[in-house]
């Protein structure tokens, strides 16, 4: 439980009040070199669920768990 003082939670997941991009840069990158082109894979990562890019390239039979290695 919050305390009382506490009346709003913020949850940023779009990177507009971090910056993310270097980090989702990084964590793909380093999972498409042992699976695919790294270059595709970054084309089109930015505003998919990973568990979406998981399943567009070919982890659509168990993409929780290659999305869970993503990230």
């Amino acid at each position: 439980a919050l305390p009382p003082e506490i009346t709003t939670v913020l949850f940023d997941m779009d990177g507009v009040l971090i910056d993310t991009a270097d980090a989702v840069h990084e964590s793909y990158t380093d999972w498409a070199r042992a699976t695919v082109d790294p270059d595709e894979v970054l084309a089109i990562v930015h505003g998919r669920r990973t568990v979406e890019v998981a399943a567009i390239f070919g982890f659509d039979a168990d993409a929780d768990a290659e999305a869970d290695r993503i990230e």
